[in-house]
């Protein structure tokens, strides 16, 4: 028995003075190079690295934001994926994972990427480097210690939070009475082995919630929701190319049809519940009282092509989710009618004007549209005073009132200004015009 001890003890040893040892000198060495580079005239690092995930296009958008406010315009997306993989949008610098198992590699990356920059803001609990990964691989664990050593070599760091990558489907079905992730004993074994996917890659990061907080690290999420789960994250909203929709909402007016056009492209029909929402577009079409398009059973739709979808749509039913995605703004952006579900805690934070949906009466809300047209109306907020508390309650207004609220909404929020200034404020880098 002492002898397996002895044995043992002796085998870490050697795995220490082989793994340990060397990834801290290495270490030791980034963050020289660091102090170095912060201390040379004409090298010193400016601007964001935003990524791995890219997800909805925010780390591009993001980081173009950043640039448009900033001399040295040094802001970078980047997205880590497996070779081949199909790419909706584009990135600055794009990271096989095949080439990311290399240790030479993610030297390079770091020295290329992150030396030269600033601040960095990481998607999703994704890791970079993973330097004492060994055989356990990227795990989002091993991001902590990303950022851990980034912050060592003077960089400022933060966490971003999209959705599926920390809301807790579990929760969101027992406080959502239309949650997707309601899973009944119809639902397709796919449907159960993806939620049960996401229920655990969403609790392991929730997991690492108390290091961030102890570490200090700042935590952001894109849509307000998600404060359930991130309760002291801050608001990063989406960032928009206005400039692109507000072209459409210029050039192609609204109700130019006999019939309603519906749009309704989901990105993952069972998560925004076609299950429940393509009966009733397909009873309304069958009934004349809608043009609509089967995008579920015609496929995914590129991000090229959303402008003229949008150009023929009149009302853009989105989903249950309770929450507003990036397609449901763009689609407000273009001048569209949105129909979504959000409930009443969205009081509390920020929104655009929309049209509230359930499943019950989704139906009875598009068919209101059809007859009513440019005299309908729609949700929108109003500020209000309750008890001497501002509050923000919701209120009918009429469709051009409705409309005109949100593109002053979209411009404030999410044409990027709002979003870089978040980034700066709360990365320490307030006032800093080069980062």
């Amino acid at each position: 028995m002492v002898t397996k001890r002895v044995i043992g003890s002796i085998k870490s040893l050697r795995a220490f003075n082989q793994e340990v040892i060397p990834e801290r000198l290495f270490e030791l060495g980034l963050i020289f190079s660091s102090l170095l580079q912060s201390l040379t005239p004409g090298k010193r690092p400016s601007g964001f690295v935003i990524g791995p995930t890219n997800s909805a296009n925010q780390a591009s958008a993001w980081a173009k934001a950043l640039n448009a406010g900033a001399r040295s315009g040094n802001s970078i997306s980047t997205r880590i994926s497996g070779d081949g993989a199909h790419e909706w949008f584009e990135v600055d610098y794009h990271i096989k994972t095949s080439d990311r198992v290399g240790f030479e590699f993610r030297e390079r990356l770091i020295n290329e990427l992150f030396l030269p920059r600033k601040a960095v803001l990481l998607e999703s609990l994704r890791p970079y480097f993973a330097f004492r990964k060994r055989a356990e691989g990227f795990a989002a664990k091993f991001a902590i210690d990303d950022l851990l050593l980034l912050r060592r070599m003077g960089k400022a760091v933060g966490v971003v939070f999209h959705g599926s990558d920390i809301r807790d489907p579990l929760a969101h079905a027992m406080r959502n009475p239309n949650s997707p992730f309601s899973l009944d004993s119809a639902a397709p074994q796919a449907h159960a082995d993806h939620l049960a996917e996401m229920v655990k890659r969403s609790q392991g990061n929730r997991d690492l919630l108390p290091k961030l907080r102890a570490a200090k690290i700042p935590t952001f999420v894109t849509t307000p929701d998600l404060f359930i789960e991130v309760p002291d994250a801050k608001w990063l909203p989406a960032v928009l190319d206005m400039g692109r929709f507000e072209a459409v909402a210029t050039s192609s007016k609204l109700f130019t049809s006999e019939k309603l056009r519906v749009l309704y492209i989901p990105s993952s029909s069972w998560i925004k519940s076609a299950n429940l929402i393509t009966p009733i577009l397909e009873k309304l079409r069958a009934e004349g009282v809608i043009e609509w398009a089967n995008w579920v059973e015609n496929g995914a739709v590129r991000h090229d092509e959303i402008t003229e979808l949008l150009a023929n749509t009149d009302i853009v039913v989105d989903q249950f989710m309770g929450v507003f995605g990036v397609f449901a703004l763009e689609a407000i952006a273009s001048g569209r009618i949105v129909l979504t579900y959000l409930d009443e805690a969205h009081s509390h934070h920020p929104t655009p004007p929309h049209i509230n949906v359930t499943p019950e009466t989704l139906e009875r809300e598009i068919r209101r549209v059809a007859i009513e047209r440019e005299s309908t109306f729609i949700r929108a907020q109003k500020m209000v005073l309750e008890d001497g508390e501002p509050r923000l309650n919701f209120i009918d207004v009429p469709l051009d009132e409705g409309l005109e609220a949100g593109t002053n909404f979209l411009c404030f929020y999410h044409d990027g200004r709002y979003s870089a200034g978040v980034m700066r404020e709360n990365l320490g880098l307030i006032g800093r015009k080069h980062a």
